[in-house]
């Protein structure tokens, strides 16, 4: 199955004190000079990067270390900032890919908790060859984690587009205390969204849906423009069909999620243990999910009102749920439907809204001209799918485990055979 969960990246960080600030960077410099393999770089205020190749003992404010070669699923900064009593503060922080660092090249599947013992292990070897100020992945606090899931689209909605699933997406919910982020356009000269994808944003979390695709092509014409080598066509064939659903959990609320496992008795530096296992990822997910794309699935408005007219409901609560999907089918979205209100009238469509999902019926319809009358949700069927696979592979392995009583109780002197169980 090429569809998957659980999380990319995860960024942690570690206090320094000045002197091991300056003894890291110096560090930094010997091992580029020595090996090649990373290049430093300034970040200025706009995020481009420079090249740095200052021999002094200027402090950067920011400085990222890249490895230029291969990926190694890492990358250090060191950041330089005043704190809230007005005192320099100093630290290392770190961004890894678990999948890559622990030595798995895969830019599509979902890491998953099973992925971090190598990754840990080579952190640590890395961090040894540059400088012993590095210490060990223990010594890291986590800041913040990508959850996600991987939809592949011929997988879980066969006869559907990414392109179209990402049209129905970008048609959900905003909820409240989100914004959409936009970027300038310097055609429109104006700010927009992106086509490819549909990212919301608050203080303490972000929810990011996107076609791979797309964001790999991107990040490819970044690295060459950073004069690092581009990602392989193989590895961008891998991401057709595919849309990520991310789960950013900012500091805040990584903080937050940390104190829980603290007070349920995890006392380790990272937490990772509490936060990483399947259940955290699958909760994290299914809850955004949920609140921005909804529960139910997508249909065609003459079927969604054929499903309701079919239910028999009293002639009020037809009326109203009908005329809830005929709003939302003129805004071509929740959020805009839902603009249109206020005072009890939201309140009264938001309980619309909770109706439909009830019912299993995404208030977001699909457009006429796709000639196709129901996609699935994407989340529901990829649970489906990991079911399914799950069953298939205990029906197997139930199968090898009679095969081999059988052949047991035909040669018993076999019994001891290595082979027992290896499957």
């Amino acid at each position: 199955m090429r569809s998957s969960l659980g999380f990319h990246t995860l960024s942690l960080s570690m206090p320094l004190t000045f002197d091991g600030m300056h003894e890291l960077i110096s560090d930094f410099k010997k091992y580029s000079k020595e090996t090649g393999e990373i290049k430093m770089y300034l970040c200025d205020k706009k995020g481009n990067r420079i090249e740095y190749k200052n021999t002094s003992r200027y402090t950067p404010l920011k400085l990222i270390i890249q490895y230029y070669k291969d990926n190694h699923g890492i990358e250090w900064s060191v950041d330089s900032y005043t704190n809230y009593a007005g005192f320099p503060t100093y630290k290392v922080s770190v961004k890894i890919n678990p999948k890559i660092l622990g030595g798995v090249h895969d830019y599509i599947t979902a890491a998953t908790y099973n992925d971090i013992e190598a990754a840990i292990e080579n952190f640590n070897l890395e961090s040894e060859k540059i400088s012993y100020v590095l210490r060990t992945f223990d010594c890291y606090r986590l800041d913040r984690i990508d959850y996600c899931i991987n939809f592949s689209v011929d997988e879980l909605a066969p006869g559907c587009s990414p392109e179209q699933i990402m049209t129905l997406i970008r048609r959900g919910d905003i909820p409240q205390y989100y914004e959409e982020w936009q970027e300038y356009s310097s055609i429109s000269h104006r700010k927009k969204s992106s086509p490819d994808s549909f990212y919301l944003v608050n203080k303490s979390l972000g929810i990011n849906c996107y076609s791979k695709l797309s964001e790999l092509k991107k990040r490819s014409e970044q690295r060459k423009q950073n004069g690092l080598p581009m990602i392989s066509q193989s590895v961008l064939d891998t991401a057709k069909n595919i849309i990520r659903f991310e789960v950013q959990e900012k500091y805040r609320k990584t903080y937050v999620q940390s104190r829980k496992a603290k007070d349920s008795g995890n006392l380790g530096q990272n937490k990772c243990k509490s936060l990483l296992d399947d259940l955290s990822c699958n909760n994290a997910v299914s809850y955004y999910f949920h609140k921005i794309i909804g529960k139910g699935d997508w249909y065609t408005l003459n079927e969604a009102v054929r499903i309701i007219q079919s239910k028999k409901f009293n002639k009020q609560k037809e009326t109203r749920l009908i005329s809830a999907l005929r709003i939302v089918n003129h805004y071509h979205s929740v959020a805009k439907a839902k603009e249109v209100f206020e005072g009890d009238d939201l309140k009264n469509f938001r309980q619309n809204l909770k109706d439909l999902s009830c019912m299993g019926i995404n208030p977001v319809t699909i457009p006429k001209g796709w000639g196709m009358k129901h996609i699935p949700n994407i989340l529901y069927a990829y649970f489906d799918k990991k079911d399914e696979e799950n069953m298939n592979k205990i029906e197997i392995n139930e199968k090898i485990v009679k095969e081999y009583l059988k052949e047991m109780i035909k040669t018993p002197s076999k019994i001891n055979s290595p082979r027992l169980f290896n499957f």
